[in-house]
């Protein structure tokens, strides 16, 4: 049989969500919640820097004739 029960390390300490508080439980989800829309912002960011660069070369491009 194997384990389900869910986990979460901080400062390389593991600890399981069945020991516990209700608010640490809420802090833990509000954290990994930061984190994946951090990711996301990240994504995002980058997205726009490729599509400045591109649109600076296009930009480039069109000006080389004036």
């Amino acid at each position: 049989m194997t384990d389900n029960t869910k986990t979460f390390t901080l400062d390389e300490k593991e600890y399981s969500f069945k020991d516990i508080s209700e608010k640490a439980a809420y802090i833990v989800n509000i954290v990994a919640d930061l984190q994946s829309e951090t990711i996301k912002l990240q994504v995002n960011l980058d997205k726009n820097n490729v599509s400045i660069q591109a649109f600076t070369n296009l930009l480039r491009e069109e000006l080389k004739e004036v």
